[in-house]
């Protein structure tokens, strides 16, 4: 069922991941994770195997277009 998805959100602004979250879990997902930084994406990834991220990519940086890269490269 897809509401068994593993999801994590990156998200750095606090207000927002819990809006963020909130509108999953009312929509019925509730394995949501929360980070607040790329940085750390690579060891959730491995650590959680996720079905989803979600991650706002209006304005990235530098550092987390890498580290989506790697993450998608499956390098860790």
């Amino acid at each position: 069922m897809l509401n068994d998805l593993k999801i994590i959100v990156v998200e750095p602004d606090p207000q927002r991941a819990r809006d963020i979250i909130d509108a999953l879990k009312d929509g019925g997902w509730t394995d949501v994770t929360m980070i607040g930084a790329a940085a750390q994406l690579d060891r959730f990834v491995r650590t959680q195997n996720p079905d989803i991220i979600l991650i706002d990519l209006a304005n990235p940086d530098r550092d987390t277009l890498e580290h989506l890269s790697l993450v998608s490269a499956g390098i860790s």
